[in-house]
């Protein structure tokens, strides 16, 4: 399987966009427990997708 580079960059500025929107719902939801726990069941929901 070849990556052609232009791919590859555009896989890590994703997935560096991704880290970043991640963190930042990591913070808020540090800051509320209601916020927390729907991101839980979002997070929960999002990886049964990707298992089936």
């Amino acid at each position: 399987m070849n990556i052609v580079p232009e791919q590859a960059h555009e896989e890590s500025v994703e997935a560096l966009l991704a880290f970043t929107v991640d963190k930042r719902q990591r913070n808020a939801e540090a800051a509320s427990p209601e916020l927390r726990k729907e991101a839980l069941l979002s997070n929960t929901v999002r990886q049964a997708h990707q298992i089936l």
